[in-house]
């Protein structure tokens, strides 16, 4: 064979002891160059001078260990030279051509020409034989056995094959205890020393050297000393993948040259071998890697749910790897939550797997490197984070999983008893997986965030359709909290009204956790979070609510916190009214810029209702309010009564304004004292007659400002009278009643059973109640003392008739009087009373304009002065026409009061119930006063007489009717 493109180093420090070799090389037609060990030239190998021992030659290996070495000096130095790095030893007494092309054939890795045919004829009918066999135990002791028949001088044999860790395990063994070779596994140094790149002779001592204690004696169990062991290395694309160990019980020398072109022939024909196994198994592997890649890929285009997307790359990466355990970590604020997790046989139980990883594990995420942990019981604390200490087990291979631009889990393959590193194809399939499971868990989260935005949109809508109906403001606070709820994922949603009587935020529906318990609750100014909206006009966001000055802890907070959101409820002209606020407290959603935005257009369709609401209620009570007033007011006008009037008037408001209860004080020198009260009430109030009134108390308060007081919480009111505490008062509304400027009286609205919740159109209703009462109580006081101006300046004209007719003095009262009496056994109205008492006063007016002369004249009237006497009633009565105030039976009396029953009387002769019915009574009560009373003409008749008179005069003179009932009262009056 010709060695054209070979060059040789002869490297001695004495160039003449390697003139042999250069002589051989000749012949062979290989080229020569000299060179001192310490600077060789370049070339394909180097045969190193020995003959003063192998110190260079070990030397120069350590420097260049690529260097394939040829030993050249007395035999005796072999095994040094052999041990000190070269592949083949030539002695200047065995040096020829056929020694040299050896020595080059095993430099180079080649046979010699005629064993080269031989082996490679066997080597090719086993690599037809083995090339698809399963690479199982099987296939390496086939292999084995060749190698043993092949190799002149091997006895036995094992071989070592590199797993997937790096380390090497037998795999197969001839002459020894296979289940007890199992038990070893080398590290590449002790499978393969630095030293050995070529076939090398050791011995069983010299083999023990890169062992420890135990493995040596596994290994040692049964070898007898004299061992010779052929330490080939079996290479496929560059790398080491396995060992073959060939033994020889007995000389050293049994292995010879031959021996070793064999087993290097054989190591490479075996490397060549399972490169193209590996070659093969590996792009099968790919195959079916990309067809279960492929049918994954084509299966979460179809899938919607983020759960069962992780489920089925899970699956995948079950059934593409090694490991036996595979799970996914989603990121949730700042812990790992376990989403799902798979395992085989050989695999974690559920209970091993970790629910919740804590700690700073976002920035982990984010950096999005690879983790392998292939040996965590090799591991030290310092060696591995902290925050991923629960996630593994025995070894772990994860990658971080990204959704859009943000972190979303952790995808990871863990083995809770065996180490594993993942290999090349491994560790791509899991970042592969882990891409491709972000894109289908954003695309989902898109496609969520769509129909979400399409379904908050819609839910909007039909709120809008559903509000659009209702004008109950209690339905529209429950549509549109749960929509909010639904609509942003939302845990709790409330809604909260601004109440400007007490200042105070008043949460009027809450839907979600503690719904009954938040129900009213009333929040002062700074306190919570809703405030912050309301004042600003803004939205307000917390991520975590919890850490918030502000915030009002009015149930329980969860571990982590909340996310809380206000937006403000505006009315059409776009004022804040209130708030419409929601937390995450039960979940991990976080609160996005379309939450907001949604939640603000349905915050401002919902306020703009409820305003228009608002605005109708207020409208309806308004008109209902005075419809109220103009009822109260046409039911005062028949009432004079002051209490009376009162108590209408509170009655009313009571009723309007959804109070319990009523009552009235008068306060005198810091007293309050209770006149009366009505409604529902405690009995025990009754008891309490007196109140001491302190300085900041309401009635005080009212007494000092003439203005209302309404007090919706009275019980936690600062200024709370201990008594009205002590009665159980819920609600209280003070009015002042003013008379000149001065509040004369306090009436107070309550309520026991319940709180009533006034607004600002309730107090300026209640407000022009108490002014119209005020006004009536003072009206009605003017007219009576009217009434009573005009009744004395009518009785004042009365007497002064009867001081100018001496013969009629007293006449006028003892008229009203019985007049009065007969009146009310008649059972007359107020108004015709009052006109039987101005018409006593009048009756004889007239007589005014009679002449004295014949008014006193003492003798009998001329028929002429008869007729002039007789027209006084007709002057009387045109007298009373210039009287507008007196009312029209007042003046029939003045006129008709000489009319007889017969119609003979005067100035129109009417009769029977033509004479209107008070000049009738008036006529009896005139003549019974007349014929009783004493005249300058007659004495006064007695009782008796009269009444009998009366009698007779009965259907003739007066009325038979009214007759018969004056006659028995004035009897019955006798009998008293």
């Amino acid at each position: 064979m010709p060695y054209d493109h070979i060059q040789v180093a002869l490297l001695s420090d004495v160039p003449e002891r390697l003139r042999p070799c250069e002589a051989a090389l000749r012949e062979l037609q290989v080229t020569a160059l000299y060179g001192s060990p310490d600077d060789p030239p370049p070339g394909a190998l180097a045969f190193v001078d020995v003959h003063g021992g192998s110190a260079a030659l070990a030397a120069l290996h350590r420097r260049r260990p690529e260097l394939p070495l040829v030993s050249f000096g007395p035999a005796s130095e072999a095994l040094y030279a052999l041990r000190s790095g070269a592949v083949q030893h030539l002695s200047p007494d065995t040096l020829d051509p056929a020694s040299l092309d050896e020595a080059l054939r095993v430099a180079l890795g080649l046979p010699r020409l005629e064993e080269g045919s031989r082996l490679l004829r066997a080597l090719s009918e086993l690599g037809e034989a083995l090339l698809h066999q399963e690479a199982d135990d099987s296939f390496y002791q086939r292999l084995l056995a060749r190698a043993v028949a092949l190799v002149p001088g091997a006895q036995a044999g094992s071989l070592l094959v590199r797993a997937a860790d790096g380390c090497f395990d037998f795999r197969a063994s001839l002459g020894y205890d296979f289940e007890r070779l199992r038990q070893v596994r080398f590290t590449p140094e002790q499978a393969l020393p630095q030293a050995l790149r070529a076939p090398r002779l050791l011995n069983y001592r010299q083999f023990n050297v890169w062992l420890d204690p135990e493995t040596s004696e596994l290994l040692g169990h049964g070898r007898p000393e004299t061992q010779v062991t052929l330490v080939t290395p079996v290479q496929a694309g560059g790398e080491t993948v396995a060992v073959l160990n060939l033994d020889r019980f007995g000389s050293a020398q049994a292995f010879g040259s031959g021996s070793l072109r064999a087993a290097a022939a054989f190591a490479t024909q075996v490397g060549l071998l399972l490169q193209r196994r590996r070659l093969e198994d590996e792009l099968e592997r790919r195959r079916h890697h990309d067809a279960h890649l492929n049918a994954l890929l084509v299966t979460l285009e179809t899938l919607h749910d983020p759960h069962e997307i992780i489920t089925r790359a899970l699956e995948t990466l079950l059934a593409l790897t090694r490991y036996p355990s595979v799970s996914y970590y989603r990121l949730e604020t700042a812990a790992l939550h376990l989403e799902a997790a798979l395992q085989r046989e050989g695999g974690a139980a559920p209970q091993e797997f970790a629910s919740r990883i804590a700690g700073n594990l976002r920035e982990l995420l984010a950096a999005g490197q690879p983790i392998i942990v292939p040996d965590a019981v090799a591991l030290t604390e310092q060696d591995l984070r902290p925050e991923l200490r629960p996630l593994v087990m025995r070894s772990m291979a994860a990658v971080p999983v990204r959704s859009g631009s943000a972190p979303h889990g952790l995808l990871v393959a863990s083995s809770p008893h065996e180490a594993l590193a993942p290999d090349t194809l491994e560790l791509k399939l899991l970042e592969y997986l882990a891409g491709r499971l972000g894109n289908a868990l954003e695309r989902v989260r898109v496609q969520q965030n769509l129909e979400r935005r399409v379904r908050r949109l819609s839910m909007i809508s039909e709120v809008g359709e559903l509000m659009r109906p209702l004008f109950d403001v209690q339905s529209i606070y429950q549509a549109i909290t749960d929509c909010a709820r639904q609509a942003a994922q939302a845990s709790n949603a409330s809604v909260l009204l601004y109440q400007p009587q007490d200042d105070t935020l008043q949460v009027m529906y809450c839907a979600g956790r503690d719904a009954a318990h938040l129900q009213g609750v009333r929040l002062r100014r700074n306190e919570g979070l809703s405030w912050l909206a309301l004042e600003s006009g803004q939205s307000f966001f917390a991520h975590n609510a919890a850490l918030e000055p502000r915030v009002v802890n009015l149930g329980e907070v969860s571990e982590h916190g909340a996310n809380f959101l206000a937006v403000p409820l505006t009315d059409v002209d776009g004022r804040p009214i209130g708030v419409l606020a929601v937390d995450t407290e039960a979940s991990d959603h976080q609160f996005s810029q379309e939450d907001q935005a949604l939640l603000e257009a349905l915050a401002h369709a919902a306020g703009a209702k409820i305003h228009r609401l608002s605005m109708l209620d207020r409208s309806r009570l308004e008109a209902r309010a005075y419809r109220a007033l103009a009822e109260f007011g046409a039911a005062i006008e028949a009432e004079s009564d002051p209490d009376l009037l009162t108590e209408l008037g509170l009655g009313r408001l009571r009723e309007l304004l959804g109070f319990e209860m009523a009552a009235e004080y008068d306060v005198l020198s810091g007293t309050a004292t209770l006149r009366r009260c009505w409604g529902d009430y405690p009995q025990a109030m009754q008891n309490v007659r007196e109140i001491h009134t302190h300085d900041n108390g309401a009635i005080a308060t009212v007494l000092g400002s003439g203005e209302i007081m309404y007090i919706a919480h009275y019980d936690g009111w600062n200024g709370a009278h201990p008594i009205f505490r002590e009665l159980g008062l819920r609600s209280g509304l003070f009015l002042p009643l003013i008379r000149q400027g001065r509040v004369i009286r306090i009436c107070m609205l309550g309520s026991y059973h319940g709180e009533v919740h006034l607004e600002e159109v309730h107090l300026t209703i209640a407000r022009s109640f108490m002014r119209r009462l005020e006004h009536t109580l003072e009206r009605n006081e003017v007219l009576r003392e009217l009434r009573a101006a005009r009744e004395a300046a009518l009785r004042v004209l009365g007497l002064a008739l009867e001081y100018r007719d001496y013969e009629t003095q007293g006449h006028t009262d003892r008229v009203v009087a019985l007049c009065g009496r007969f009146g009310t056994a008649l059972g007359l109205g107020e108004e015709s009373q009052g006109a039987l008492k101005w018409g006593a006063y009048l009756h004889d007016i007239g007589k005014l304009a009679i002449p004295d002369r014949v008014l006193f004249k003492p003798g009998a009237l001329t028929a002429e002065e008869q007729e002039l006497m007789r027209r006084h009633a007709q002057i009387g009565w045109e007298m009373c026409q210039d009287i507008p105030f007196l009312p029209d039976m007042t003046r029939d009396i003045v006129r008709w009061h000489h009319e007889r029953w017969d119609g003979s009387g005067y100035p129109d002769g009417l009769s029977g119930e033509g004479i209107p019915l008070v000049a009738r009574i008036f006529s009896l009560v005139d003549v019974y006063d007349a014929l009783t009373s004493e005249r300058p003409y007659k004495p006064p008749w007695s009782a008796h007489q009269s009444l009998n008179y009366i009698e007779a005069q009965s259907g003739i003179q007066f009325d038979p009717e009214l007759s018969r009932q004056f006659v028995q009262l004035l009897r019955a009056e006798e009998l008293l």
